[in-house]
Formats: C-alpha cells, sequence, structure tokens
C-alpha cells in the first residue's frame, strides 16, 4: 500500500501538527506502509535549513516531496489572513500538476479541508483526518460525503460531523498519540528513587531551579490552550513566598512577547520559549506537576482537540491536573489526573496545590496515566488507520 499525505505546511515546523504528521508518517512506514510527503516549499520558514528529521527525531523511512510553491511572504506585512489565502492558492496549482502527471487512482491523505475539492478529481480513493471543523460547513460537506473516508481525532469531531449528515460508518476516531520510547525513558517511575535521580539530571541538563516544586506547561500561548489560567492561578497566594516556579515551555515569537507583558511583575515563573522538539521529554521528566489548562470557551478545545500534549504528559510518569472537559475526559478521568474548572484560575491553584502537597494521589495517577499511554502508541494508531483504510477500499471497491 501506498499513502501520499498532502500537508500545506511549513516543515519544519514549531507547531504541534509538524510533530504529529511526522509522527504518523513515520508510525506508518514502520507498519509496512510507502508512504510520501507531500509539502509546499516556503521562503518564510525560519526553520527551513534544518532537516525535518531530525528536527522532530524521526527516522528517514518514508520520502519528504516538496513541491515548489510560489510563497508570498511579503503580503504578511499586509495581514495573515490575505497572506494565507494567495499563498494556499498557489500550492493547489503546484499540487494539481504534481497530481496531473502522478495518474490518477492514488490513496490521498490530508488534514486540510480546503485540498478535497482538488485531490477528489484525482482518486477516489481520498482519506480525511479532520482536527477541527471550518466556520464554512456547508461549502464542504459535499466533499466530506465523497471521501472514501474520515479519520477523526475525537469523538466529538464524528458527533458533529454524524449531525451534519455524514455516514457514521464511514468514519472512526483515533486520537493522537505518542513515542513511549522517547517520553517514558526519561522520568522512570512517578517518584522517589531512580526517578528522583534522572529528575535531577534532567533539571541539570536543562538548567532549571534544582530545589524547586516545577509546575510546568508545554505548547503553544494560544487562548483556548489555557496558558493564561495557569499564568492567573501562579498570582494565588497559595504559592507565593514558597519555592514553586510555573514553567512555560513553547510559543511563538509573537505569543511569547504578549505573554510575556501579561505576565510582568510575576516572580514565580519562567517563561522559556520555543525549545526543540527532542528536548521536551527531558522538561516533562523534570517537572513535579504537568498541566493541561485548555479552555472550554472554544469549541475546538472542548469537543474536538485530542492534545499531543496530553499523551506526552501521560507517557512522562509524571501527575497531571486537566481541564474537566469532554474532549479531555475521551482519555483522562479521575483515576489518571486531576481534573479542574475550565477558564477557573482558582480551581487549577487548587487542584495543583492538592497534587504537589499529597505524594501518594500524585503517584496513583501517575501511574495510572501512564499505563494508559501505552495504548496510545503512533504505531498502534497507525495499524487502526490502515485498518480502516483497508476496510472502506474493500468495502466501496475502489
Amino acid at each position: 500500500m501506498k499513502i501520499i499525505h498532502v500537508a500545506n505546511i511549513r516543515l519544519p515546523t514549531e507547531k504541534a501538527h509538524g510533530i504529529q504528521i511526522m509522527k504518523m508518517c513515520e508510525a506508518l512506514a514502520a507498519v509496512g506502509v510507502n508512504v510520501e510527503l507531500v509539502v509546499p516549499s516556503r521562503t518564510d520558514n525560519h526553520l527551513k535549513m534544518l532537516d525535518p528529521f531530525d528536527y522532530y527525531s524521526v527516522k528517514k523511512k518514508f520520502e519528504v516531496k516538496y513541491l515548489f510553491s510560489f510563497d508570498p511572504g511579503f503580503l504578511r506585512a499586509l495581514k495573515q489572513g490575505i497572506y494565507i489565502k494567495f499563498q494556499s492558492f498557489f500550492f493547489l496549482i503546484s499540487l494539481f500538476f504534481y497530481l496531473l502527471f502522478r495518474g490518477r487512482g492514488e490513496i490521498l491523505y490530508t488534514r486540510n479541508e480546503y485540498l478535497l475539492p482538488l485531490l477528489l478529481k484525482f482518486s477516489k480513493r481520498v482519506f480525511w483526518e479532520p482536527h477541527t471543523l471550518p466556520k464554512n460547513q456547508s461549502a464542504y460537506l459535499g466533499y466530506w460525503k465523497k471521501c472514501a473516508g474520515i479519520i477523526a481525532i475525537s469523538g466529538g469531531l464524528i458527533r458533529e460531523l454524524v449531525k451534519l449528515g455524514i455516514d457514521g460508518q464511514k468514519m472512526i476516531v483515533a486520537p493522537d498519540g505518542v513515542d513511549l520510547e522517547k517520553f517514558s525513558a526519561r522520568g522512570g517511575s512517578a517518584f522517589g528513587g531512580k526517578s528522583q535521580e534522572l529528575v535531577d539530571k534532567n533539571r541539570e541538563e536543562l538548567g532549571l531551579p534544582p530545589d524547586a516544586k516545577l509546575v510546568m506547561y508545554t505548547g503553544h500561548l494560544y487562548e483556548w490552550k489555557g496558558a493564561g489560567t495557569l499564568l492567573a492561578a501562579s498570582r494565588s497566594p497559595k504559592f507565593q513566598n514558597k519555592n514553586i516556579r510555573f514553567v512555560f515551555v513553547g510559543g511563538t515569537k509573537y505569543d511569547i512577547a504578549r505573554f510575556q507583558k501579561q505576565a510582568s511583575g510575576v516572580e514565580n515563573i519562567l517563561i522559556l520559549g520555543h525549545r526543540p522538539y527532542s528536548e521536551i521529554p527531558k522538561y516533562l521528566a523534570a517537572a513535579d506537576v504537568l498541566v493541561l489548562p485548555n479552555s472550554g470557551k472554544f469549541e475546538i478545545s472542548r469537543t474536538q482537540t485530542s492534545p499531543l500534549k496530553l499523551f506526552e504528559y501521560m507517557a512522562s510518569n509524571r501527575p497531571i491536573i486537566a481541564s474537566d472537559l469532554p474532549s479531555i475526559r475521551e482519555i483522562l478521568d479521575e483515576s489518571t489526573a486531576l481534573l479542574a474548572e475550565p477558564d477557573n484560575p482558582g480551581s487549577l491553584a487548587d487542584g495543583i496545590f492538592t497534587i504537589l502537597n499529597d505524594e501518594n494521589l500524585g503517584r496513583k495517577i501517575a501511574e495510572n496515566a501512564g499505563r494508559k499511554a501505552r495504548e496510545y502508541t503512533w504505531e498502534k494508531r497507525a495499524q487502526k488507520v490502515i485498518s480502516a483504510i483497508r476496510g472502506a477500499l474493500t468495502q466501496s471497491r475502489i
């Protein structure tokens, strides 16, 4: 089987979708699929000189095809939305000629819904992996129905698509995954003994405070991710005049600058910015508590998302506190995390304080989450996706 995975992204990119796409291509190749990842050339990429395989620590078992595509980077100064429209248009042109000379009938896979009209002109064997739903759903409904299959990352997405009239039999839920080998190796067991030696080593390598209690968030600083709620929680009197540090790892240059302004005057935080993906396992293993503070104000966060950091947190054998949302409840419950009220800094602060002061609770939920993480490896996800693709092709005989 050969799959052409088409993605309109910068590669490499500091954003999570780059990790997800590269890890899935690696996992598909590991289970015997011939994979080709097709992306545009992007002159606006400040990481373009880096090898994506090295950047994401991914084995070179599949091909990355960069299509020449005019990149109107000068339009960024006008408005980001205008730039995105023109860049997407030029990539469509490049992709048209690429598919024209590749022949028809290929298995085409994408998470970009705007590519579906073009892909469906060249093949009936098109599979779409939604990570959220666009606002103009009616414009795409016909194309979604024509897809051979839909691989959704959450049950919330499936339920919304069923309401829109999509046949539930052609869809499966395949949450995101984790590389257990990388994320569990740095942490040991949840607490004590050899694990503490690993914590000390990780902190020394990363230049983190050796004696402080570290409450850590990794990922982007978008509003729907809830990092602002964690920042507000750090101001709680519970944490003042104590050796506790709130650590934020990740974010784009713009978002980091904005977040630093919001954090002005807060002395118990460390805003470290973007770090290479290969270092994230060390950061997670150096923490005392890992926080997933997703907001409930946004539908993507409330019902649709399947956060990569969630599975990385689980595999890291560290206690997790997360927002009590339907999307998070698809994976976690009270046995694997302490769940807090979304968008409520007080509730989040109470949960963090509880974990920091109840070692037995922290150990229990960390160990339970670590065991459950074994169900969500990238290879298991790839096997599920391949099984769904084969089933769809057999059933429809296309």
